[in-house]
């Protein structure tokens, strides 16, 4: 394994390259995924300047939370209190807040294990950061597979009082580098969707109506202008799908433009699908091309958002979940 770190004082790259050709950078700055490539082939999207990385209100590739997701009004009822979030969103809380998980600068460790390398990120939250309730440590790990295309993302959190979290990885993906991810054909392992208000705030989960059933292989293209989902507020995918039961190490979602296939595995319930609706038109991004509606689909496992009792921490236990990225090569 090749590991390059860039030590700079709002933020640190590290980049680690396998033997297959794969590399990976993460950035300390949101605990988050900078870039990823394969044998000089982008797979993701982000901003090509990091100081646009830092604060950009895109999320690209960061670790999302406290919560990751919309709470209306800012308003977090639990056991009976409500807590006042930081707002970030209109009226709303978003992932975390305007100073959630996404926009702090993390602890970095590169450790290898049996052969293995991996790269994990520390931040303790104190109790009241952003509203939320309890002393929380955070813990994101970052594991490369030495011989293959593979990453595996863990993340661990610990309180000191119960309370809910519900951290996701805010990746967009674009295999190749194209214009946009319209031709890429996704399946998601999914029949039920989370619906939404005026104000993007979740209202429940509802069968899926065929704009929003990728059961079957569809490119993304293809039902996106669909009136049901493209209105003012969605403009295009922007919604959680509910996974079918699954084994953890099963691929629920595959993503493919038909040269480079990508498979995810996760122990989460869902899925949130949002397909950069709303993008700062001409920013230039890391693959060479200007951000522009539909540039890449962020891809996020989460919890069931209106299931607070399953985000909940037991105090001085690790509350754990996994994620699994691999890529393939469909043709030669």
């Amino acid at each position: 394994m090749k590991i390059e770190a860039i030590d700079k004082k709002s933020a640190s790259l590290v980049t680690l390259t396998n033997e297959v050709g794969f590399s990976l950078t993460l950035c300390d700055f949101g605990a988050g995924i900078y870039k990823m490539d394969w044998e000089g082939v982008p797979l993701t999207i982000e901003e090509d300047a990091l100081p646009l990385f830092l604060k950009s209100s895109g999320y690209f590739g960061k670790t999302a939370g406290r919560i990751a997701g919309r709470i209306k009004k800012g308003e977090l009822v639990w056991e009976g209190k409500t807590y006042h979030l930081g707002i970030n969103d209109g009226k709303n809380s978003l992932h975390g807040g305007p100073l959630g998980l996404s926009f702090v600068k993390w602890k970095r460790d590169i450790l290898t294990r049996e052969g293995e390398t991996y790269c994990d990120f520390y931040y303790h939250s104190p109790d009241g950061e952003m509203g939320y309730p309890g002393a929380v440590t955070f813990r994101v790990s970052y594991h490369l597979y030495e011989n293959e295309p593979k990453v595996e993302i863990l993340f661990k959190a610990l309180s000191d009082v119960a309370t809910p979290i519900n951290l996701t990885t805010h990746t967009y993906f674009n295999l190749g580098g194209a214009e946009t991810i319209l031709d890429h054909v996704m399946s998601i392992k999914s029949h039920e969707n989370e619906f939404y208000d005026s104000e993007m705030i979740p209202i429940g989960m509802k069968s899926s109506p065929h704009c929003l059933d990728f059961s079957i292989p569809k490119k993304i293209g293809r039902d996106i202008r669909d009136p049901l989902i493209y209105q003012a507020i969605n403009k295009g995918y922007d919604h959680s799908f509910l996974l079918n039961p699954h084994d953890p190490d099963e691929p629920v979602l595959t993503l493919s433009n038909g040269r480079i296939r990508f498979e995810l595995a996760t122990d989460y319930p869902c899925l949130q699908i949002y397909s950069d609706n709303y993008p700062r038109t001409g920013v230039p991004l890391s693959n060479g091309r200007l951000e522009r509606e539909n540039s890449g689909v962020a891809i996020e496992p989460v919890e069931v958002v209106e299931d607070l009792e399953k985000m909940a921490t037991v105090p001085g236990h690790f509350k754990t979940h996994r994620i699994v990225y691999s890529f393939y090569k469909e043709t030669e």
